[in-house]
């Protein structure tokens, strides 16, 4: 087995996978959420949460750090059509399509 490395998450780490995301069309902003699941992988979420009830688009992805460089797995884009409910009213449901 291959040896493991331990160094964490750096803030230029969290920069460069932010300004990947920056540049695509298919990844609606801002960023939400990044969650490292090792080292070199990272699962990302951005979108924004719904203030009145309306309809919203956000997008999850993974990030994977190769050869020192972090990129965009393709294959891992996904996005999500959500209609929240308004803060004001809790009986509203959530419809995901």
């Amino acid at each position: 087995m291959g040896e493991v490395s331990l160094r964490p998450l750096t803030v230029e780490d969290v920069r460069e996978v932010i300004a990947l995301a920056r540049v695509r069309k298919d990844v609606v902003q801002p960023i939400v959420s990044i969650d490292a699941e090792s080292t070199d992988k990272l699962k990302v979420s951005t979108g924004r949460e719904p203030l009145q009830f309306r309809t919203f688009v956000h997008t999850n992805f993974i990030a994977l750090k190769r050869n020192g460089k972090w990129e965009i797995d393709n294959n891992s884009v996904k996005q999500e059509t959500v209609t929240g409910p308004s803060y004001y009213d809790p009986d509203e449901s959530v419809i995901v399509e």
